[in-house]
């Protein structure tokens, strides 16, 4: 038989599942019940579930009024774009070293440093994991090196996966070659090295359009877009998914009839609207794709073309705004703009010295609790020197 305590403190928690995170931070501090309760993995996975919609923006600023010239991060609502984003703390902050925004998961952020770390971390409730990272070399046996990551959420191991792929080039040629993957796992706190062998011959290279190139999470994968270049010269332009709870690789298709210019540079790739979403500049403006059913070809669907020639540049789509009328772009000149797709009107958004943007969804995910899990099982955890498989060939689309 339930006692009244404990009928009363399941109500409590089917309201706190419906109140923001800045609010639920202030209620930690109300007894101790409630900062246990706050701070329960089931709470948590359910806050989540009941918040999809609290989104936020992380920034990547550049700031010109401090020398050394460096990066740092800020948080800011998407409604409230106009006023000075809000200071967090964070590791590397106070040094002033360079932080490059890797992505964003669940309310997790993922950023590198100069100094060869990564970070795991939720900045709203100031708890962070620092893990140092293989060094990459600029260069290797002549052939330059390009590093692209990817950061998202492993549901079946209930993880956190950091994705580094290095590629590699002649530096007489623009074509790349992937020849190591590495993995991350924030639940075992390891890295593991991923043999790739000839599983993605011919070359491939992975791009964004913007920079830095990172993957794009959704679903149970991380998406890339990618050009195979074979050897009589034809190029062919897909998405390259890696799946974090297996760890292999598949391809899947762009489509049929989109244009693609300027050897694909014209692309970018992100999630709008919990779907996959490409835009490409075309000659009558910025087309935006979107995947309506995950995975299925034939779901790919135009949203909508900005035809509007002064805006006509590479756009990012970060997200809806809260009614769901606007959609928020970033461009490849560093500008945010809502966007009024029934109105064909653009509203310019300033935020000074924005390097890149990525959507946050503020939630109490805590890194720390990973840590706890790891006791006692730190002999355990991923393969090292697992055969990357691809599932799917790099494909040769016909339409």
């Amino acid at each position: 038989m339930f006692s009244m305590a404990s009928l009363c403190m399941d109500l409590i928690s089917e309201i706190l599942f419906l109140l923001p995170v800045k609010s639920l931070l202030r209620f930690r501090s109300v007894s101790k019940s409630w900062c246990s309760l706050l701070s329960d993995p089931y709470f948590v996975k359910s806050h989540l579930e009941c918040i999809k919609s609290d989104f936020n923006l992380v920034f990547e600023l550049v700031k010109y009024n401090q020398w050394p010239f460096h990066k740092e991060l800020r948080l800011q609502g998407m409604d409230s774009l106009n006023f000075l984003p809000n200071v967090y703390d964070y590791p590397f902050h106070k040094t002033h070293d360079n932080v490059v925004l890797r992505g964003s998961c669940n309310g997790l952020i993922c950023f590198t440093n100069s100094e060869y770390n990564i970070v795991v971390g939720n900045m709203l409730i100031n708890d962070y994991h620092v893990r140092e990272v293989p060094p990459d070399r600029e260069f290797l046996n002549g052939e330059k090196i390009r590093v692209t990551y990817g950061f998202g959420y492993d549901s079946i191991h209930d993880d956190y996966k950091v994705v580094r792929i290095l590629s590699r080039s002649p530096q007489d040629s623009s074509c790349c070659n992937m020849y190591e993957v590495l993995v991350y796992s924030l639940r075992y706190d390891r890295w593991s090295e991923i043999g790739i062998g000839n599983t993605l011959a011919p070359s491939v290279t992975l791009y964004g359009g913007l920079d830095p190139p990172n993957g794009v999470f959704l679903c149970t994968a991380l998406h890339w877009l990618a050009e195979s270049r074979l050897q009589d010269g034809r190029r062919y332009y897909f998405i390259l998914a890696f799946e974090l709870s297996a760890e292999y690789i598949h391809t899947i298709p762009l489509p049929c009839d989109i244009q693609v210019e300027q050897g694909g540079r014209c692309l970018i790739m992100s999630s709008l609207g919990g779907c996959l979403c490409v835009t490409s500049k075309e000659s009558l403006g910025v087309r935006i794709w979107v995947m309506r059913n995950y995975m299925a070809e034939s779901s790919w669907t135009k949203l909508f073309l900005i035809s509007n020639v002064s805006f006509c540049e590479v756009l990012k789509p970060l997200g809806f705004s809260s009614r769901g009328d606007k959609v928020l772009f970033q461009s490849k000149s560093k500008k945010l703009c809502w966007y009024d797709s029934e109105k064909q009107e653009f509203q310019n958004m300033k935020v000074d010295g924005m390097n890149t943007a990525e959507l946050f969804l503020s939630s109490m995910v805590s890194v720390s609790a990973y840590k706890a899990t790891r006791q006692g099982v730190q002999h355990q955890g991923l393969k090292k020197d697992k055969l990357l498989t691809c599932h799917l060939p790099i494909p040769i689309f016909s339409c």
